[in-house]
């Protein structure tokens, strides 16, 4: 009878990461890519135990009978009918009772395309129909339960060879991320991901006797950040003491595109700030409402933000998860440029 566990299981996470890691902290490191992609998780498990609406059944070949398999978002959400080619190959290829962590990725153009998977979730009945076109595949890096035991007490080596069991001979819609305890090795992987700008945003880091510990934030994530001239279009607080700024570009037409927003400032960036900052005169095309999450993360509320004269310019810090001209991630105040104006700034990407 294959291992069973409650579904959904909580992923472990990974907390920031300013610099690569030095001296003790590289006892035992892992190194992984990290993937610009969408944190899921897929289980099988013997059909008719467990599952619900969102599974889909397969024969599973040889390995013993009928698998119900399910591809769970990182809140738990099923949405295998979004990537049914998914959920349909670990459910013909996959032995029961396995929960495999990982990352769903689809490529397009020579890199990974993380709008086409938001346009999958958000496609509904025509999910089936992008997964022909542009199907996805599942970059697997951590085994939780195997067909016969619950490995998340058991240290990452194991249960990355165990992972590697499971997967071998499972085809191309999934695989393994590669990884390396060479601390060389992994210095010369971030300069080669950020000189090959194909959706690798940085590393993960690991370690090789770790437990899994869901919902803890027990590994770390050191992402590429490199600095970008920005137009300052908005500010939460006032323009005596703004708090986050609201970034943007001035485009080929003349308009003024959000691209992006900081995390808090200082006091003393807050007062670097300042002389760059009007009110406005006149119309400004931007809402003085900002929706979170477009782009940046700042909650689960709209927030109020004071629409500033778009003059000011100013250095950011940023990673890598750019999609149409927007940072998906809030970005970090570098400096005040007052020698530059807006018509010298260029669109991230």
């Amino acid at each position: 009878m294959p291992h069973v566990v409650a579904l959904p299981v909580e992923p472990m996470l990974a907390a920031p990461a300013e610099v690569f890691p030095a001296g003790r902290a590289l006892r035992g490191a892992w190194f992984e890519p990290k993937w610009d992609g969408y944190r899921a998780m897929v289980s099988t498990t013997a059909t008719g135990v467990g599952g619900d609406g969102g599974r889909v059944d397969g024969r599973g070949g040889d390995r013993g009978g009928g698998v119900v398999a399910q591809v769970w978002s990182r809140r738990g959400h099923d949405i295998s009918r979004a990537f049914p080619e998914v959920a349909e190959a670990a459910a013909e290829l996959l032995p029961a009772g396995c929960v495999i962590d990982g990352e769903l990725l689809i490529w397009g153009e020579g890199r990974l395309d993380f709008g086409a998977l938001q346009r999958r979730l958000a496609a509904g009945k025509n999910a089936a129909g992008l997964a022909r076109s542009h199907p996805a595949n599942f970059m697997a890096f951590d085994l939780l339960t195997s067909p016969d035991a619950d490995l998340r007490s058991e240290p990452l080596g194991t249960r990355r060879a165990a992972l590697e069991d499971v997967l071998r001979g499972a085809g191309p819609q999934f695989q393994v991320t590669p990884y390396t305890t060479d601390a060389d090795q992994a210095r010369a992987w971030m300069e080669q991901y950020e000189q090959a700008r194909v959706g690798i945003e940085g590393l993960v880091i690991k370690n090789i006797n770790g437990v899994y510990e869901p919902g803890r934030r027990g590994w770390a994530k050191l992402r590429f950040r490199d600095t970008f001239e920005v137009v300052v279009g908005a500010v939460t607080g006032t323009l005596a003491a703004p708090d986050r700024l609201v970034v943007g570009y001035v485009d080929q037409v003349g308009d003024l595109v959000l691209a992006g927003t900081t995390g808090p400032l200082s006091r003393r960036q807050a007062d670097d700030v300042r002389p760059l900052l009007s009110a406005v005169d006149g119309g400004h095309p931007w809402a003085d409402e900002f929706v979170p999450g477009r782009p940046g993360r700042w909650g689960r509320t709209p927030k109020d933000v004071t629409l500033v004269e778009p003059t000011g310019v100013v250095e950011i810090a940023a990673d890598s998860a750019v999609e149409q001209g927007k940072w998906r991630h809030i970005t970090k105040f570098v400096r005040a440029r007052p020698d530059l104006t807006p018509d010298e700034v260029a669109p991230p990407g």
